[in-house]
């Protein structure tokens, strides 16, 4: 039976919004919370129709769902009144479980005194995989700042849990990492992420 969103929601709820898996999320709070719509208050306008992904912690979990939006409106505050129709969900997201996203992304390494490039192969809540000019011996522990393009920058703690070389020419160092130390609002960014690439995916029929 699927959960009613008054159980999990209420007003003043903390939310994150991602509308058309195109944009940087929007954080606001529920207004109003009534069967299947929720009232937000975002900072710009929104197309009636644009589909949104909702991100929140409720009760036991954090969690998403999909919706629609059915009106938006502005106010003299100057913001929009938006109202969204939940269309599925909602899905409690199991942090243990994390997806692991096969991607291309730029990322900085700091290593003791060093700071270097590589490049991120994949990526998950939980680690990533790495291609690096720069050996770096399994165990040791780095920092790591990762672009996630739209979705803005994250740092984590990381140790190495794997280290080999590839048959490529320049990024022939590879190793895996897992996060030691991350900010849970940095975690959620990597998991948003992955489902924005994902919904895109998708549409393009990859």
């Amino acid at each position: 039976m699927q959960i009613k969103l008054a159980q999990l929601l209420n007003p003043d709820s903390r939310l994150e919004v991602v509308f058309n898996w195109n944009s940087k999320p929007h954080t606001c709070h529920a207004l109003r919370v009534s069967g299947d719509l929720v009232v937000i208050s975002v900072p710009e306008p929104v197309d009636t129709g644009a589909e949104a992904c909702v991100f929140f912690t409720g009760s036991g979990g954090y969690y998403s769902f999909r919706a629609c939006t059915v009106r938006s409106e502005s106010l003299p505050s100057g913001s929009y009144r938006v109202v969204l129709r939940r269309t599925g969900g909602p899905d409690r997201i199991q942090r243990r479980r994390y997806y692991r996203l096969k991607i291309l992304l730029d990322a900085v390494v700091q290593a003791g005194g060093s700071i270097f490039p590589v490049r991120i192969k994949d990526i998950s809540g939980g680690g990533v995989l790495t291609a690096s000019k720069t050996p770096l011996p399994e165990g040791r522990e780095l920092k790591l700042c990762i672009d996630l393009r739209s979705f803005g920058s994250v740092w984590a703690h990381a140790r190495i849990t794997r280290a080999g070389e590839t048959e490529e020419q320049t990024y022939r160092y590879e190793y895996g990492l897992v996060f030691t130390g991350i900010d849970e609002k940095d975690r959620e960014k990597i998991i948003k992420f992955i489902f924005s690439e994902q919904r895109r995916l998708l549409e393009k029929g990859v």
